[in-house]
């Protein structure tokens, strides 16, 4: 069976009509309020381009849902989470449509937060050994600069 070559023809013309409902775009537009003004032709512009993007993130929720072992019929939440984890130009989306956990996991994200916590509110116990080098340091009249090399002090004048 021989390979079909030809180009893929458009299955419509563009007719002008959008799916979206044009008003309802116009008055999402105007409550942005940087823009005071939008001609009629830049919000159809704005519908157009909206359409097109959700037909893309369907599209690739749709390879999400195909790859797997065995295929839906329905694109999921989970599907769209993946398509837009695994794509990096929809990287943007991915605080607005984060990736499912469950309950378990999130609990136990907040006790090892906790626990992190709790362990950099405790002060750390300083050696002895150190503070008492240092003291040493203080009370000498010779400049001496300590440097620490784990746990003792070496000490070079500089005279």
């Amino acid at each position: 069976m021989p390979y079909n070559t030809s180009a893929i023809i458009p299955s419509e013309e563009p007719t002008g009509t959008t799916q979206l409902p044009f008003s309802r775009v116009k008055k999402i537009i105007a409550t942005d309020q940087d823009i005071q003004i939008m001609s009629n032709a830049g919000a159809f512009v704005i519908t157009v381009a909206t359409e097109m993007f959700i037909q893309h993130l369907a599209q690739e929720a749709l390879k999400v849902v195909k790859s797997e072992r065995k295929p839906r019929r329905n694109i999921q939440y989970r599907d769209l989470a993946t398509a837009i984890s695994n794509h990096e130009n929809l990287e943007f989306l991915v605080d607005i449509v984060p990736n499912t956990t469950t309950f378990k996991q999130v609990k136990e994200k907040k006790t090892l937060l906790s626990s992190t916590d709790q362990s950099q509110t405790q002060e750390p116990k300083i050696n002895d050994s150190i503070v008492a080098n240092v003291m040493k340091c203080k009370e000498t009249s010779v400049s001496l600069t300590p440097e620490f090399c784990g746990d003792q002090i070496t000490t070079t004048s500089t005279s």
